[in-house]
């Protein structure tokens, strides 16, 4: 770089430490920031002396990570080179990129190390991913910037600023790239670790916690700390707001304008189509549109052990369609699905699925797994298209390796996927089925789940566990009559609901599936401690 007096570096030196906006976007080179919408964000963010509390809710890609996560701590950095930094996202991996990123610009940025070579880094100092640190005089083992994961335990260890950046991040399909919502479990997770934080404070109240986000549901990590925490200085845009009205989303029909030039109407309408339901979430931090999702967060209930070994098993298969049998970027799955029905209880469990890119003879392989380990009273099977071959082919494998139970076609000609899957939604709003923490991918395609969408998405799991919604039913009706009759019997026969429900369903053909033995099949140790191996 050119020459430069010693007053001009002294002028920027003053300049970079008054005002972070020109830091960022002068020194660092974030030169796409705005100045009607970042600048004031950054002069918030300059008052950390008083605002000890903080959030930064902005649209997906609207530079919030930037500005909080990369300049704000080198910004701190240069004003105390003793400070001690943590750097949270939703996992190390992630974190640690942020901290990759601060390295980068301390080893690349001529501007910034000409302008403040008091704190580059000597041999003596940590330089790595694991944590960064600054030349300095304190002596502590916190380097200036370490990263966090909401699955790392942080032990005896003490900061001046944490950041929690996108601690409830979305996952993204490994094929198609396509953002996928965070899960229930995902986003208590990130709740349960910022309650955990704030011992890890240098200061109970003069140290700075920060949150950086994006909104996703009304009980996400943002919607628990503005409900609990009302003490946080909340600073955020909308991508659309009302003329004058600042920081509160207003949709085109409320008479909402977009703020961006970078993010116009033919942008905005472009993912809008795209995203449909979580557009207002991401775009425009409004999580009350989730009133328009089929399956809410509040509807997933999850559990670590079924009740009771009287259990009634179904496994349904959702072929992918013939044109999708390669993998392709926007292929569909192959899904297989399990479910236990409680007679007793009415409760669903979700025990097992597989959901992949496979061909048909690993399909198959699937489905017998799924057989031998639950013993399943019926294998639904989708029967359209080329799918209509695969009952044959099972049954050639039933005779080969003589292991026999009931398959049985599924004709949906009548009812569009989108109706079939609606008809989980009672089911699930009763808080009838239950899944386990581990069921992303089922999670996910339930709360993505839009039937006016038109295309994108993947909703193979939830289509096949619609074939489950018969099942279930039968079971429900069974159990009903049974109960109603158990005052007839002999109370010291000891003849059980369950005993009836079994031996009714063969000698009256009131349930046509192979459940004669069941109780041989339910008795001993079987199959839900049985790991599948794919």
């Amino acid at each position: 770089m050119a020459e430069v007096d010693a007053d001009t570096i002294q002028r920027l030196r003053e300049k970079c430490k008054s005002s972070l906006y020109f830091f960022a976007r002068a020194i660092l080179g974030f030169s796409e920031l705005d100045k009607d919408i970042h600048r004031p964000i950054c002069s918030d963010l300059q008052n950390y002396q008083e605002m000890t509390r903080g959030m930064v809710v902005l649209p997906r890609t609207w530079f919030k990570s930037t500005i909080v996560s990369i300049a704000y701590p080198i910004w701190r950095a240069i004003q105390n080179p003793n400070i001690r930094i943590l750097i949270a996202q939703n996992t190390i991996t992630n974190a640690k990129k942020k901290i990759s990123s601060i390295k980068t610009i301390f080893e690349t940025n001529d501007l910034l190390r000409a302008l403040f070579p008091e704190v580059l880094p000597n041999s003596r100092c940590q330089w790595s991913t694991e944590g960064v640190t600054l030349n300095r005089s304190l002596a502590e083992p916190e380097a200036t910037f370490e990263p966090a994961g909401t699955g790392t335990t942080v032990i005896s260890r003490h900061y001046d600023l944490i950041i929690q950046d996108d601690t409830v991040a979305p996952d993204f399909d490994s094929m198609t790239g396509e953002m996928q919502q965070p899960t229930r479990a995902e986003i208590e997770k990130a709740i349960g670790w910022h309650k955990q934080c704030h011992p890890l404070l240098l200061h109970p109240l003069r140290s700075q916690i920060l949150i950086v986000g994006t909104r996703w549901a009304p009980e996400d990590l943002i919607g628990w700390i503005l409900s609990h925490s009302p003490g946080y200085n909340v600073m955020t845009r909308s991508a659309l707001e009302r003329p004058g009205i600042i920081g509160i989303p207003a949709s085109r029909e409320q008479g909402g304008v977009p703020i961006w030039d970078r993010f116009d109407w033919p942008v905005l309408d472009e993912l809008q189509r795209t995203m449909g339901l979580m557009f207002d979430m991401l775009y425009l931090n409004s999580p009350i549109s989730c009133i328009g999702q089929i399956f809410k967060r509040d509807y997933i209930k999850y559990y670590d052990h079924m009740t009771d070994d009287s259990l009634m098993y179904c496994t349904s298969v959702d072929p992918a369609p013939s044109d999708a049998r390669s993998k392709s970027l926007d292929s569909d799955y192959n899904a297989v699905i399990t479910t236990a029905y409680n007679p007793s209880t009415g409760q669903i469990y979700v025990v097992h699925y597989n959901r992949e890119r496979i061909n048909p003879g690993e399909l198959i392989d699937r489905i017998f797994d799924h057989y031998r380990a639950y013993k399943s009273a019926v294998v639904k099977v989708e029967a359209v298209a080329y799918q209509k071959t695969l009952s044959y082919w099972i049954a050639q494998k039933q005779k080969q390796l003589n292991e026999m139970f009931y398959v049985e076609e599924v004709k949906n000609a009548r009812a569009s996927k989108a109706s079939r899957i609606m008809g989980l939604q009672p089911w699930f709003s009763a808080g009838r089925v239950y899944i386990r923490r581990d069921h992303t991918d089922l999670e996910r395609e339930l709360l993505s789940f839009d039937p006016a969408k038109k295309a994108g998405g993947h909703d193979d799991l939830i289509d096949a566990l619609s074939m489950h919604i018969e099942f279930w039913t039968r079971c429900m009706d069974m159990y009903k009559k049974a109960k109603k009759e158990e005052a007839s019997f002999d109370p010291f026969s000891g003849a059980s609901v369950i005993d009836e429900l079994m031996s009714r369903a063969v000698k009256e053909d009131q349930y046509p599936y192979d459940i004669g033995n069941m109780r041989m099949r339910l008795t001993g140790p079987l199959k839900r401690d049985y790991t599948l191996q794919n």
